[in-house]
């Protein structure tokens, strides 16, 4: 049985893998992945990558942070819509931390938490687990 993995899934999968040059490991989790998680925003792509990333060099992330942003096949991070409302939202939730697009970056925004903008997957990763 063929199973089709959700297509916003693969896009952060492909620009972390392509980062990280781990192809072996790329290989083996595609095949783990079967079945996907029903992820429907692009702009969540980040969060994953950010998983990913976490659960390979088996280091957490801080529970204080939050983490959004779409990320493109060469590793770069697009601003999203509605950033100050999901701001807010976390803020709300209680994260203290939030990596974001430096596109999105608004200091009038950060009163309650520290705003990271980021450009590429790279600085993200250096921000979420270095």
């Amino acid at each position: 049985m063929e199973v089709v993995m959700h297509s916003l899934f693969l896009v952060p999968l492909a620009s972390l893998v392509t980062w990280i040059a781990c192809r072996w490991w790329y290989r083996g989790q595609l095949r783990a992945l079967e079945g996907s998680l029903p992820i429907e925003e692009p702009e969540a792509d980040l969060s994953v990558v950010a998983a990913v990333a976490s659960s390979v060099r088996n280091r957490g992330l801080s529970p204080s942070t939050a983490v959004f942003g779409e990320v493109g096949l060469s590793g770069e991070i697009r601003g999203i819509p509605q950033a100050p409302l999901r701001i807010r939202e976390a803020v709300q939730m209680g994260f203290t931390r939030i990596v974001l697009p430096t596109a999105n970056l608004d200091p009038s925004e950060s009163k309650d938490c520290q705003l990271i903008g980021v450009r590429t997957v790279g600085e993200a990763l250096d921000e979420l687990i270095a």
